[in-house]
C-alpha cells in the first residue's frame, strides 16, 4: 500500500465511513498530483463520487475497504448518503461476511488439503497429541507426523495452536466466540420495491 492512497491509509486505522472520489478532494489531506490525476481518470470513466466503508478481516489481521461509487456530483452523493447510507453499510458488513464465509470454504480447496488432513486438523484443534491421533486413526506416529508435515506444508502455519485457530475459522470445530442460540432463526425480513415483509415462524419458538 501506498502512503499517498488517502483512503486505504484511513481504513486500516478507523472503521468510520468515507466520502471518496475527485467531488471530495478538497476534504483529504495532502495527496499528491498523481493520486488527483488518477480521480479525475476515475471521473471521466463515471466514477467521481463515493462511498467507501472499512472493514475487518480477523483471521489472519487484515484491513478491507468495500466501495460504492458513481457518476454523481458532490450534492447528488451526500443525499444518497444521507437517504441510504445505513442500508449501504449494512449491505458492506453483509456482503462481507458473506465472502469471509466463502473464503474460509474454499480454504482446503485452495491449499490443497486433503480429507485426512482435515481429520487430523479436527483432531490437533481438540487438544490430542500424536500418540493419542495415532491410536485414534489406526496409524503409526510416524504416519502422523508425515501427514502433520503435509498439513503444515500446505498452509504454511507451523504451531498447535495456528492450527487449532484454523481448524475453527474453517468450521471443522465450533468457534467458541460464535455458537448458535438454543432455537434456530426464525424470522426473514424481505425487503423489496413492494416494501418490507417480515416474516416469523413459530414452530421452533421457545414457549
Amino acid at each position: 500500500m501506498q502512503r499517498w492512497s488517502y483512503f486505504r491509509n484511513h481504513a486500516m486505522h478507523y472503521l468510520t465511513p468515507l466520502m471518496v472520489g475527485i467531488e471530495f478532494v478538497d476534504e483529504y489531506r495532502h495527496i499528491p498530483e498523481a493520486r488527483v490525476e488518477v480521480l479525475r481518470i476515475a471521473a471521466r470513466h463515471g466514477i467521481r463520487a463515493g462511498f467507501s466503508i472499512p472493514l475487518r478481516v480477523n483471521s489472519p489481521p487484515q484491513s478491507a475497504i468495500m466501495t460504492f461509487s458513481g457518476d454523481h456530483s458532490r450534492r447528488q452523493m451526500q443525499a444518497i448518503v444521507r437517504a441510504h447510507g445505513w442500508t449501504l453499510n449494512v449491505a458492506a458488513l453483509m456482503g462481507h461476511q458473506r465472502y469471509l464465509m466463502l473464503f474460509a470454504q474454499e480454504f482446503p480447496e485452495r491449499n490443497q488439503i486433503t480429507e485426512k488432513q482435515l481429520e487430523l486438523l479436527k483432531m490437533i484443534g481438540a487438544g490430542h497429541q500424536d500418540k493419542t491421533i495415532a491410536a485414534e486413526l489406526g496409524i503409526s506416529i510416524s504416519a502422523v507426523r508425515q501427514r502433520l508435515n503435509a498439513l503444515i506444508q500446505n498452509t504454511g502455519i507451523t504451531s498447535r495452536a495456528e492450527l487449532a485457530a484454523l481448524a475453527m475459522s474453517l468450521g471443522v470445530l465450533p468457534d467458541p466466540f460464535n455458537r448458535p442460540g438454543q432455537y434456530p432463526a426464525d424470522t426473514l425480513v424481505e425487503m423489496d420495491n413492494a416494501g418490507t415483509r417480515i416474516l416469523r415462524s413459530s414452530q421452533n419458538s421457545p414457549p
